[in-house]
């Protein structure tokens, strides 16, 4: 996509994000969770703008030389454009400036972001048994350095 920028997001974006997270996850966070958030500094969004609009954001919670990848969502009009791999590349970088070697997730078993987390080159190292009720979660891992 061109045009396409990543930037760390601010609470001016918090609308935003909330609006995607509402589109596209399970159990999206709150506007008031975002800013929280992003408030307290100890977390990381970024988010991917068209022009001025954003279509998609990550969260990060880097702790130490690890990072837990919370989420990760695009806008479904801009779905399969290589923007969650674009928003992913951005955070891995600023991930090694930060001394972080590596990330974790966790993902419902049956969450069709298991194939674009495994194109990234995460592993599963985990599995909760029937952690959401009836469906176990996977704890994917992946080595940065």
């Amino acid at each position: 996509m061109q045009n396409m920028r990543v930037v760390k997001a601010d609470m001016s974006m918090a609308r935003d994000i909330a609006n995607i997270g509402a589109k596209t996850i399970s159990h999206p966070y709150s506007l008031e969770q975002i800013r929280s958030d992003i408030e307290s500094g100890k977390y990381v969004y970024f988010v991917a703008k068209l022009k001025d609009t954003v279509i998609g954001y990550i969260s990060l919670y880097p702790i130490f030389d690890s990072c837990d990848l919370i989420q990760i969502a695009v806008d479904p009009a801009s779905q399969k454009q290589g923007v969650g791999k674009l928003l992913h590349d951005y955070a891995v970088h600023y991930l090694l400036d930060i001394g972080v070697n590596r990330i974790m997730l966790e993902v419902r078993r049956d969450n069709t972001a298991i194939d674009f987390y495994t194109k990234l080159k995460y592993r599963v190292i985990s599995r909760r048994e029937k952690y959401y009720g009836d469906v176990d979660a996977l704890i994917m891992e992946k080595l940065l350095k």
